[in-house]
């Protein structure tokens, strides 16, 4: 007998949409078409972009059941739109439905018939589903033997069943809506929401099997299923969250692969936190791969050794997990690989130049003392060519007997003393110095300093002349004039070593580089060093210049020296320098003269004193002190009231604009030859002026009459 609209329980059916125009009316027909009447609809719609919306509208018009129509602004997928429906679902069961999926028409009746005879732990009933394709045309094979098999399928408890792998179709399913409210609803943190709802539901109630096929699934391209680009990671997600059950480590395990081998970086800290639920070595050597980037393809082959060893005996599981990565790879994987794996291992890591891997490789050469895989990290660590270094350890390959096991031991050194030793043997001077050359042009301060300890041991001129232009800053550009010349002169009898490189660098550079180094190429040394104000590179120019008299560089050192700007620095440079292949004769004293007679007497004759007048002025308006020695040897030999005004103005600190105003002044009464004693009481009472206005300190009549005396 059938019960009126009155005796019937309120069912509430969900279904969500995006982007579903061509199959949303098959699924909301089949609504329709249920025999059970009392019915709540709920349409969740995810800002589709096609015209799903208008469809649903037109539909509506002709719906003379309970419905709601719920339209998002923006998308927010996932189990977003569910939990949407869940809210506004008042029924005492509750359906949902994909909307690309339909209902059977005797679903709803049929499955409501057992849950009210059910008990109160019986949460809910599921069955199986049809399978249809894009044209809505039948499948082969239903949709639980599709994706598990079993002799019958279960009820009751499913719980463990249910954790080897998701069976049950979402539309086949009626649930009591009280139990989705205990739960908390879907959880909008995973992409797909359903599989973890049925696990927390299945792990508290009972679900039963319906014989009676509820539904159909469709199967086409655009589906959630088949856009999903992260199922690793919510699965992943989802069995953390059941860490105390039976985890299915063969389906896990798959994941994790997947993800190393597609370097999906989100979900491998889950990985590692599933390996250490489960001390998994199979899992742990998986995540390991991944933390030291091991190529997918040779980690695939790591793999498999370890398979195998388990497969004869050795324990599944990891004993040390509370340790470093390194050390739980070493003492629990480690053994389980051929040394000729670990050695393609190495030479991938110099091929693809993966520093991440390089620890892995160091520990592993450590512990099995193999001079292959410690050369490999010592190229890759002090980036030695990439062409040229596996070239080497193809060389070192054969000499160490291919992939075999090394016949010699490589004893606990330092890393200088390995590549010495062991290297070094190996490697043709031109390579090592091509290396250098490289190193040198990109500032890598570990290659270099480890060439360095190779060229005290080895007295190579060449590769000293490298760490000592880098240690003193000398622009490659120029410091690759100053090699090239090198290896001409090695090739013409310069000595191929030098003596004592052990010494302080600034005297190797002295006696050993600096001499053989052209004059003109030295000048542009200086140059280089003196405009980018190089101190390192100016304190041994110093030297050499004191050392050979050389009046072009002790210039550019005293230019230095005070703090004169490049520009006209540069410019007085040039005229020493005119006037030195001019054939003008002078040597410095620089035995009996100070620093500022040594400029005045040999280097300022040859500047303009307009030029002397602003260097004074710049210095002054800069407050460069350095300059202050020089300024005053320049007022007392040449007389100047421009530079006393400069250091009255210097004393009296008076502020540089001030100052260049009442410079200008001075300047312009020197021109047109003003009586001094004009000048010195003009000088006066600018400065005092400076003063009342604030821009001085307070200046007496009788200082100004003794500074501008």
């Amino acid at each position: 007998m059938r019960h009126s609209m009155c005796d019937m329980t309120l069912v509430s059916i969900v279904t969500c949409s995006y982007n579903n125009a061509d199959f949303i009316l098959e699924t909301l027909d089949s609504i329709k078409g249920q025999t059970y009447k009392n019915i709540e609809l709920v349409i969740v719609d995810d800002c589709s972009t096609d015209n799903s919306v208008a469809v649903i509208e037109e539909w509506l018009k002709t719906y003379i059941g309970k419905y709601k129509f719920i339209r998002h602004e923006v998308n927010k997928g996932g189990s977003v739109p569910y939990n949407a429906g869940l809210k506004n679902a008042t029924g005492k069961y509750y359906a949902a439905v994909d909307s690309d999926d339909s209902l059977m028409p005797e679903k709803i009746e049929r499955q409501v018939a057992i849950l009210e005879k059910a008990g109160k732990d019986v949460a809910a009933v599921y069955s199986n589903a049809y399978v249809m394709d894009v044209k809505s045309k039948p499948v082969e094979g239903l949709f639980i033997q599709r994706h598990r098999q079993f002799e019958e399928l279960p009820s009751g408890n499913i719980y463990n069943q249910l954790l080897q792998g998701n069976f049950l179709p979402v539309m086949s399913l009626l649930v009591r809506r009280e139990v989705f409210n205990e739960m908390g609803g879907y959880d909008e943190s995973l992409v797909y929401g359903d599989f973890d709802m049925w696990l927390r539901i299945a792990r508290k109630y009972q679900f039963i099997y319906s014989g009676y096929i509820s539904g159909k699934y469709r199967v086409r391209p655009g589906s959630l299923s088949f856009t999903i680009k992260n199922w690793d990671y919510t699965n992943a997600k989802i069995f953390l969250k059941h860490k105390d059950a039976a985890l299915p480590l063969g389906w896990i395990n798959k994941i994790a692969t997947h993800s190393y081998s597609t370097y999906n970086d989100a979900t491998m800290p889950l990985i590692k936190q599933l390996a250490d639920i489960t001390c998994d070595r199979s899992l742990m050597t998986t995540y390991l791969l991944w933390v030291f980037r091991v190529a997918p393809e040779l980690g695939a082959q790591l793999q498999q050794c370890v398979a195998q060893h388990i497969g004869k005996g050795l324990s599944p599981n990891i004993l040390q997990l509370n340790d470093t990565d390194i050390h739980v790879f070493l003492q629990e994987i480690a053994y389980s690989v051929p040394l000729s794996l670990f050695r393609r291992i190495a030479l991938d890591t110099i091929c693809r130049e993966q520093e991440e891997t390089l620890p892995l490789i160091n520990e592993l050469a450590d512990k099995l003392y193999d001079r292959y895989l410690k050369t490999a990290f010592l190229l890759a660590k002090y980036k030695a060519a990439k062409e040229e270094g596996m070239g080497l350890l193809a060389e070192l390959g054969k000499v160490s007997g291919g992939d075999g096991d090394c016949t010699e031991a490589i004893p606990f050194e330092s890393e200088l003393s390995i590549f010495q030793k062991e290297v070094l043997p190996l490697i043709p001077g031109w390579w090592l110095q091509k290396v250098a050359l490289e190193e040198y042009e990109k500032g890598v301060e570990s290659t270099i300093l480890l060439l360095n300890g190779l060229a005290n041991k080895t007295n190579d001129r060449y590769l000293k002349t490298v760490y000592l232009l880098w240690k003193f800053r000398i622009a490659p550009s120029v410091g690759k004039q100053v090699l090239t010349d090198m290896q001409n002169r090695i090739g013409t009898g310069l000595p191929a070593t030098i003596n004592y490189p052990a010494e302080p660098d600034t005297i190797v550079f002295l006696n050993e580089i600096a001499p053989s180094i052209p004059p003109d190429l030295m000048k542009k040394i200086v140059c280089e060093d003196y405009k980018g104000d190089n101190k390192e590179a100016m304190s041994f120019v110093n030297e050499f210049a004191k050392d050979s008299g050389d009046t072009y560089l002790i210039a550019a050192c005293l230019l230095w020296k005070f703090k004169i700007p490049a520009e006209p620095g540069a410019g007085i440079l040039a005229r020493i320098d005119d006037a030195l292949k001019a054939g003008a004769a002078f040597k410095i004293d620089i035995v009996k003269t100070s620093d500022a007679q040594m400029f005045f007497k040999e280097v300022m004759h040859l500047l303009t004193v307009g030029l002397l007048k602003q260097i004074a002025c710049e210095a002054y308006c800069n407050n460069n002190e350095a300059l202050l020695p020089l300024v005053k040897v320049w007022g007392k030999q040449t007389g100047s009231r421009y530079f006393k005004a400069v250091l009255m103005l210097w004393r009296f600190n008076v502020n540089a604009d001030t100052g260049r105003i009442i410079l200008d002044r001075v300047d312009g009464y020197c021109k047109i030859n003003r009586n001094k004693l004009y000048i010195d009481l003009c000088v006066y009472k600018d400065i005092y002026g400076a003063y009342k206005t604030k821009n001085a300190t307070l200046v007496s009549p009788i200082d100004i009459g003794v500074a501008g005396a």
